[in-house]
């Protein structure tokens, strides 16, 4: 195995040059978690950003939702929309820039990551409101977020993935074991560090850190179980595999978590595969 030409020191000062989250993110989140907040406030926050209010007023109009008539305004997609909805996708809207870039080291063109993001973001929402667990609108966030680690590591990875994909077959490990010990971290594990630099709730966090590995948190989280069934149902359906995508397994204590058997897999898996087309038209804001 070749030295590491990146030092976790190195990976790490590069997650702290990382940006805070947009500003418009904590000032919509007041609004919405105030139960007293209209729907004016919340559409003059999001007047205020024009990249967000563009595309939020494209996602309106998009297919996923199909609505025949046109949405022209911003509080007319606020009340489409609601409060709720808007929760999730506006961390979706100001993360998309991030998302939605070539993702070298794991093997994935520009607009990959963002789709296997949002898929695994709409598939989580949905296992958490067929099962009546956790929060969906949560469950929606941890979804978009659970690989944005990859955004980070990539980077890094670059000359390395040869060393780590050459690693996962001869050693017969994993890629995230593969990533540990070519670069000396993992991308779930800077995704956390990013999480927790933007003060994003633990369990969050926490859905992020243990995605492939749910089984080792030691938390009562239902989110880290719902984002890795999630991820498993997006690589079913080959949506943003990348090279690391070929060695991830379900992990058979998810599904008890949540009090499911496999047949529940084969019924999500075929409900997103009818919403597949839909969810590509989000895909470019």
């Amino acid at each position: 195995m070749e030295a590491r030409s990146h030092t976790v020191e190195d990976i790490l000062a590069a997650v702290k040059d990382i940006p805070p989250l947009p500003a418009i993110i904590p000032r919509v989140m007041g609004v919405l978690n105030d139960p007293d907040s209209t729907v004016d406030e919340l559409s003059e926050i999001l007047g205020s950003d024009q990249a967000i209010a563009s595309k939020l007023l494209r996602l309106s109009n998009s297919a996923f939702y199909g609505y025949s008539k046109h949405i022209g305004t911003i509080q007319d997609a606020v009340v489409l929309l609601g409060f709720k909805t808007i929760k999730g996708l506006i961390y979706a809207l100001s993360l998309y820039s991030s998302f939605s870039q070539n993702v070298g080291g794991y093997a994935m063109k520009k607009g990959e990551l963002w789709r296997h993001s949002l898929t695994a973001a709409f598939v989580a929402r949905t296992i958490s409101a067929k099962c009546r667990i956790g929060n969906p609108d949560q469950a929606f966030v941890a979804g978009l977020m659970h690989d944005i680690g990859k955004t980070v590591l990539g980077e890094f990875l670059g000359k390395s993935s040869d060393s780590v994909i050459n690693s996962v077959e001869s050693n017969n490990i994993s890629f995230i074991e593969a990533e540990r010990e070519v670069l000396g971290v993992t991308h779930p594990e800077i995704g956390a560090k990013l999480c927790e630099k933007w003060n994003l709730p633990v369990e969050l966090q926490e859905a992020v850190m243990y995605h492939h590995s749910p089984s080792e948190c030691e938390s009562d989280n239902p989110l880290v179980y719902i984002v890795h069934i999630a991820d498993v149902v997006c690589l079913m359906l080959g949506v943003g595999i990348g090279v690391d995508g070929l060695t991830y397994e379900l992990d058979d204590s998810a599904l008890a978590a949540i009090g499911k058997d496999i047949s529940f897999i084969d019924d999500i898996v075929i409900e997103t595969e009818k919403q597949l087309a839909d969810i590509d038209s989000l895909l470019h804001l």
